[in-house]
């Protein structure tokens, strides 16, 4: 009788899991990144430079997330708008984004996830939903600093709409400075196309 109850209990723990929302970020892959303390937000984009938490919708480009990872990493990049996500080290620093890629670490916390720059020390840098909805560095173990993820359908349309967004122009001269280069570049159809040759 004992084996019985303790394989329904099995199961339904199994059943329990296998329908819980989160997801472990997997490289490549687009998300929705929704406050635990406050589930009726999500963190989105709110303009070229800022993050905040918006109210959720399933359908909204600034609240999804093109993320990237190397196994320790993590990258996150708007699709609404192509910026990367930027963290603050800074106790209640403000959050943000830019066109240059910033990577984080992601931490399991009561089955949901804290994010804090890979580079951060500070105990109170994780990614935190304070009362005005800013987003701002603060400690893990506070509900509106642990985030669920829930994974977004997309084409590959919707990935080639980001693909030359936030690339800076002052990085192709910094790498023509050292080194030689040539960009030719061409329309699909046309016959001709253009050529620049660069060198240090």
């Amino acid at each position: 009788k004992m084996k019985r109850i303790f394989t329904h209990l099995f199961v339904a723990v199994l059943l329990m899991l296998s329908s819980t929302s989160w997801a472990q970020f997997e490289n490549g892959k687009v998300y929705r990144i929704v406050c635990s303390g406050t589930t009726s937000v999500s963190l989105g984009a709110s303009a070229l430079t800022d993050v905040a938490a918006v109210s959720t919708s399933e359908t909204d480009k600034s609240q999804q997330w093109y993320v990237t990872t190397d196994g320790s990493n993590y990258t996150f990049r708007n699709l609404g708008n192509g910026r990367y996500l930027m963290g603050n080290n800074g106790t209640s620093g403000g959050w943000g984004l830019t066109e240059g890629i910033n990577n984080f670490t992601v931490t399991a916390v009561n089955g949901n996830y804290a994010i804090r720059g890979a580079s951060d020390t500070n105990g109170y840098a994780y990614m935190h939903k304070d009362s005005g909805n800013n987003i701002v560095s603060w400690e893990s173990s506070n509900g509106n600093s642990q985030w669920a993820m829930y994974e977004v359908s997309y084409t590959a349309d919707d990935l080639a709409a980001i693909g030359t967004m936030g690339f800076r122009g002052e990085a192709l001269a910094a790498i023509a400075s050292v080194s030689r280069i040539d960009i030719m570049t061409k329309t699909v159809g046309s016959i001709a196309g253009t050529s620049l040759h660069l060198e240090a």
